[in-house]
């Protein structure tokens, strides 16, 4: 497991350390139905677990607890004001 600091472009400004596994393997298809497989480890990895997380509909915020979850908030907050009504586009 790593330790790093994440956050997500849904919630700009905001961060908070995240305990992951340092190595993932994502496996899928190509365009046209070939098998592909994505290794990583470091960043990477990390990368490929937070995509992997969005699409089964887990957010950042969903892996801490329940008295975590309002620090994420709140340093949205202080930024919010500066991120444009389009973001993310």
């Amino acid at each position: 497991m790593a330790v790093a600091e994440e956050g997500c472009l849904f919630l700009p400004g905001a961060h908070r350390p995240l305990a992951r596994p340092d190595f993932a393997v994502c496996r899928g298809l190509d365009h046209n139905g070939h098998t592909v497989v994505v290794r990583g480890t470091g960043t990477l990895a990390r990368c490929l677990q937070h995509a992997t997380d969005h699409l089964n509909g887990i957010v950042v915020e969903d892996h801490l607890s329940p008295g975590e979850r309002s620090e994420p908030r709140r340093q949205h907050a202080t930024v919010a004001a500066d991120v444009p009504a389009t973001w993310p586009t």
